[in-house]
């Protein structure tokens, strides 16, 4: 009878429509594990693999290289820095699972917390932070000077756990443009109307992908110095040293039978021209060997020089600009026909920067050397930074036979991006090395051509493997072997039609012995 009776009222059910619940009961999850194995993990593994080192929203927008990829965003550039990778393939633990009603759509896999490690956002270095902070309100900016800083960031955050970081930067300028390689760079030529500009440095360790965008991001905040006016054009040239290299056949009454480099410093200040030129080819003269040679007038970009003999002369002021390779130091681009044809020279603010051009030692190994500012132009004649190298190397301290005992090229490259021959034979005619050898005999190797009928032997070489760089090469002879601590003068001459813009580039080579 109890079975008739439990099959009516199953029968009775069955005619209102009810229906057996979908729905797995709460079950030990082990024994889930064994019913549904093959589906549950699957599922999970495969829609829940971790990603590390991977912000979602801009994995796919930002390389690891240089910055080049920018978002404007209200008048903002936005920039995500990948500073390292974390280990790939990484698959949060599946040894629970979960019943859930099975209501026809697809369920969302659980985030099991219980199974992640505790982990902790990255924090500001206090301690760095006021480093950076000092020297980013140190920076000298003003209207219409090229800039060129750069800081190290990867002590600025502090991760617990030691996990890699991720960086982003946002900048409210558009005058100023960033890089990232090793160092976060800023350069371009400031504007006042940005004032006042703000950097802001943000890092992630990438750990908390499930979190809110605004808990991932740890900001450090920054307020750089405000640019300020240029004040006019020729008196950015009064009341301070200016040191200057130029060539000549005479230093302190010797007389050499090729041109060598000097060093010269001026001061104009309350109308008077104040000099001094070295009686050392390898230093700069002291300040209190100046003395009053000249009177000037100021004119716009132009400063007129008199003289007591009546001569007269004209430096006309093109351009200044930071250094990239000595902080704090500013070059001015002159003009000058103190010497009668016009020609084009570097003034540096501090004696460093005219004695680094006097003193390249070079020789012990290959490729041995410095490197040094200059300003190019483009096809628009506006000008641009670039850097110079040369070096001198015996090939036959490794190489007994090789044909040639010396090698030496000047090597042509840009900061951030890459430079080609086109772009740099129109505006230079030759470049000459000279100085003593082991036969009494000057070294003497030239390439191009003093007319400027032909540039320099040019060539180009991948820098670095995003970047192309060019190298004007020279030849010598079997006698040319340079000798141990010898000064080998280099100059490199633009061609005649820009001889008024663009820089008589010269500097020594003390030559070393290789080091075996």
């Amino acid at each position: 009878m109890k079975y008739r009776a439990t099959l009516i009222v199953l029968g009775l059910l069955m005619l209102v429509g009810w229906q057996w619940p979908h729905h797995t009961l709460q079950a030990d999850p082990l024994a889930l594990s064994r019913m549904n194995q093959t589906k549950h993990t699957k599922l999970a593994s495969e829609s829940w693999k971790r990603l590390p080192n991977r912000d979602r929203s801009h994995s796919t927008n930002h390389p690891h290289q240089d910055v080049d990829s920018t978002l404007n965003k209200t008048n903002q550039r936005l920039q995500t820095i990948n500073q390292d990778s974390l280990a790939t393939n990484e698959e949060w633990p599946l040894s629970t699972l979960y019943a859930a009603p099975d209501t026809g759509a697809p369920q969302r896999p659980p985030h099991f917390k219980t199974q992640a490690k505790t982990n902790h956002p990255p924090y500001v270095d206090p301690r760095y932070y006021q480093q950076l902070q000092q020297e980013l309100a140190s920076w000298i900016l003003q209207e219409g000077t090229m800039v060129n800083y750069s800081i190290a960031v990867d002590g600025l955050f502090i991760d617990p756990e030691g996990d890699s970081l991720s960086y982003r930067v946002e900048f409210n300028s558009q005058a100023l443009k960033l890089f990232f390689s090793n160092q976060l760079t800023i350069s371009g030529s400031p504007d006042r109307q940005e004032n006042p500009l703000m950097l802001t440095i943000f890092a992630t360790d990438n750990r908390d992908e499930l979190d809110s965008e605004e808990h991932r991001w740890v900001a450090a905040h920054f307020q750089l110095s405000d640019v300020k006016p240029l004040p006019a054009i020729s008196e950015q040239l009064l009341n301070q040293p200016l040191y200057r290299i130029h060539t000549t056949r005479v230093i302190a009454g010797q007389r050499y039978p090729f041109y060598v480099l000097q060093c010269e410093i001026f001061e104009l200040k309350q109308g008077h021209v104040w000099y001094a030129a070295s009686s050392d080819r390898q230093r700069c003269p002291q300040l209190n060997e100046m003395n009053i040679v000249a009177t000037y007038q100021q004119q716009d970009e132009q400063i007129h020089l008199h003289f007591p003999s009546d001569k007269t002369a004209n430096w006309r002021f093109r351009y200044r600009y930071s250094s990239n390779y000595y902080p704090g130091m500013q070059l001015y681009q002159v003009t000058s026909n103190e010497n009668g044809p016009e020609e084009t020279y570097s003034l540096f603010d501090q004696r460093i920067g005219a004695e680094a051009r006097l003193n390249v030692h070079t020789g012990q190994y290959h490729y041995q050397g410095l490197n040094f500012d200059y300003l190019m132009l483009n096809e628009q004649q506006q000008y641009y930074p670039i850097g110079l190298f040369n070096y001198i190397y015996n090939l036959r301290n490794a190489q007994p036979n090789y044909y040639q005992p010396a090698d030496s090229d000047l090597n042509v490259f840009h900061p951030t991006k890459s430079l080609f021959c086109r772009d740099v034979e129109p505006y230079w005619a030759y470049a000459s090395l000279i100085g003593p050898t082991h036969y009494n005999v000057p070294l003497i190797s030239e390439s191009g051509d003093r007319a400027g009928n032909y540039p320099p032997l040019c060539g180009e070489y991948l820098r670095s493997q995003t970047r192309t760089a060019l190298y004007f090469d020279h030849e010598f002879t079997a006698q040319d072997i340079p000798l141990d601590g010898k000064i080998y003068t280099y100059i490199l001459y633009p061609r005649p039609e820009y001889a008024h813009l663009l820089e008589k580039f010269a500097i020594n080579l003390i030559y070393h012995a290789p080091i075996d």
